[in-house]
């Protein structure tokens, strides 16, 4: 069986008097997860997104961390960067590996860069100065190369040219920690082995 990472024991949140954002939800997240995740509106995505974070309490129900879980997210790993150092200056950064397993090896980070196609030239600009599909390859090296047990995907996942698609789902499927993919527009390909759906009143239907 799976180590699980975290439990949602009938988890309830909203604002005030507001519509239930999350009602009632009960599930396990394991090692290995595969999640794709939708809801219907901005608020619920908000709501989940901050609950994976754990900087969230819901209103009621509990949701149990056994073990600490390394987590970030597309959009922390990005705000944590500072641009006006190089692809090569980033990666020195402790929070990222230089050794990543992929299809059954260990690649070096520089050889995930050939297969993005990222151009020796661009690797040593300052981040801010590179093209914008440029910087979402260097975006996708960032996240597979984090030392996270636990990675949430939110816009990276919608902006992948198929370069970032197929790199990315080679490390996807050695990952040994859980992916969890927020949004509609999403050009990842999965497969995802759990859907979690946000319906209105704030139920959650979960399908495999």
């Amino acid at each position: 069986m799976p180590k699980t990472l975290l439990t949602f024991r009938d988890v309830s949140h909203r604002y005030e008097d507001e519509p239930w954002d999350v009602c009632h939800f009960s599930w396990k997240l394991a090692y290995g997860a595969r999640v794709r995740v939708f809801a219907s509106t901005q608020r619920q995505y908000e709501v989940l997104w901050r609950f994976f974070h754990r900087n969230l309490r819901p209103q009621s129900g509990v949701i149990e961390e056994i073990h600490p879980v390394l987590t970030a997210s597309d959009e922390m790993i990005t705000s944590r960067l500072n641009l006006d150092t190089s692809l090569y200056d980033s990666l020195q950064s402790r929070l990222f590996d230089e050794r990543i397993w992929i299809g059954g090896r260990f690649r070096h980070i520089h050889n995930i860069m050939d297969h993005l196609q990222i151009p020796l030239v661009e690797r040593r600009k300052p981040l801010r100065k590179l093209e914008p599909q440029l910087f979402q390859r260097c975006r996708s090296v960032f996240c597979m190369a984090a030392r996270v047990k636990m990675l949430l995907g939110w816009d990276l996942f919608e902006k992948m040219d198929n370069v970032m698609i197929a790199e990315v789902q080679a490390w996807s499927e050695n990952f040994s920690g859980a992916l969890v993919v927020f949004g509609d527009d999403v050009t990842y390909p999965g497969p995802f082995d759990t859907t979690l759906t946000i319906q209105l009143d704030g139920t959650v239907d979960i399908s495999a």
